[in-house]
């Protein structure tokens, strides 16, 4: 029976099942010789119809086998050539695309590396850019109280120098005027005695 459901199966498309040792024996077997046994004649005529039929179906179904696994004997040594060389292309196709695979996945780390390196770079530079417009503004802000301080030292200098002046002014006076009081006492005196 599972002989001819492995017939029937490769008539409706389906894959031949491989059938067991024995039975591919005595189909080959019956098939090589061309006779039956006398017990298997008697044994087949005492079979129906539709069993012949199946048995009939399964030696052809052999006979193409036969054929189909001689042909690929006949025809494997070239055909496994082309395969090897087939097999042997892809390997070598396989090789290549794994070359490629590490150098994009290494291209791909050197970009990361490199995006990497340049966002710290930027921001390196604009720390460094708003620390330059810090110590512009705080040396635009130093030079203002310079400036300033220049302004008061020189304010203070004027101060000084009038000051100064108005001291060398008091004192010419006041030496002035002891003077002429000395002279008014040396004047005096001398009218005393005469």
């Amino acid at each position: 029976m599972e002989f001819t459901a492995s017939v029937a199966a490769t008539r409706g498309g389906g894959s031949l099942p491989m059938p067991s040792p024995r039975k591919e024996w005595r189909a080959v077997s019956e098939h090589q010789h061309g006779r039956m046994p006398l017990d298997e004649e008697l044994g087949r005529s005492n079979l129906g119809q539709s069993d012949e039929r199946t048995i009939y179906e399964a030696q052809q179904e052999m006979q193409s086998l036969d054929v189909q696994f001689s042909s690929i004997s006949i025809h494997g040594n070239s055909n496994n050539d082309y395969l090897q060389q087939h097999l042997h292309g892809i390997a070598g196709q396989r090789e290549e695309l794994q070359h490629m695979e590490i150098d994009l996945r290494a291209q791909m780390i050197i970009w990361s590396e490199i995006t990497n390196m340049r966002k710290s770079f930027e921001t390196q530079v604009k720390e460094h850019a708003d620390a330059v417009v810090k110590l512009q503004e705080q040396f635009h802000e130093k030079e203002q109280i310079i400036h300033h301080l220049e302004k008061k030292m020189e304010d203070k200098d004027n101060e000084i120098l009038a000051i100064k002046r108005d001291n060398e002014a008091v004192s010419h006076g006041f030496g002035q005027g002891r003077s002429a009081e000395r002279t008014d006492e040396g004047t005096g005196n001398i009218q005393k005695r005469a």
